[in-house]
């Protein structure tokens, strides 16, 4: 599969290239510094309104790539994905929702920005729920960190009542 963005066309790579990982002297690891200056900074500067829709694109595959099979695996596997420390998800009638603490994306971040700035957390967790079947009507972000001053980030994802087939949608092969 070719993957084309803009004028550059290059083949796609898979989950189990991507974690073939050989940095003998650096390891396998990398500053969460990056990550936000790449997320934070650098997307927005470069492509200006469009790095939100982005950074919802990169949350909805990373959750479809989560390897989960029941609600409760969602809050492990951003665990153990080291993207915040998570609660147990809640669910209230047709509402779920999911609080987690140390976030990677906003945790710490002073002076706060004013709004929820989590998107690509929130998309893991729509992707998530799809793929057990859910029909979201609606992800957001309640609380923020970073964004606004919360002890928490709260993602509330209001759903269809009755599930819906699974939706195993995968652009690239492989789980995490």
């Amino acid at each position: 599969m070719l993957v084309k963005w803009g004028d550059v066309v290059m083949k796609a790579i898979s989950v189990n290239q991507a974690l073939r990982i050989d940095r003998p002297t650096l390891g396998k690891t990398i500053p969460l510094s990056l990550w936000r200056l790449l997320r934070l900074v650098a997307m927005p500067r470069a492509m200006g309104e469009d790095a939100v829709e982005l950074d919802r694109k990169i949350g909805l595959e990373f959750g479809y790539l989560l390897k989960i099979e029941k609600h409760e695996d969602i809050s492990n596997a951003i665990n153990r994905a080291k993207i915040g420390v998570c609660k147990p998800m809640e669910k209230n009638k047709n509402t779920y929702a999911l609080e987690f603490t140390e976030c990677f994306t906003c945790s710490g971040i002073n002076p706060i920005v004013g709004e929820p700035i989590c998107n690509f957390e929130a998309a893991i967790v729509e992707a998530a729920l799809k793929r057990l079947g859910e029909t979201i009507i609606e992800v957001k972000e309640t609380k923020c960190s970073g964004g606004l001053g919360d002890k928490v980030c709260r993602i509330e994802a209001k759903v269809k009542g009755g599930k819906s087939l699974k939706n195993n949608h995968f652009i690239h092969s492989g789980s995490i």
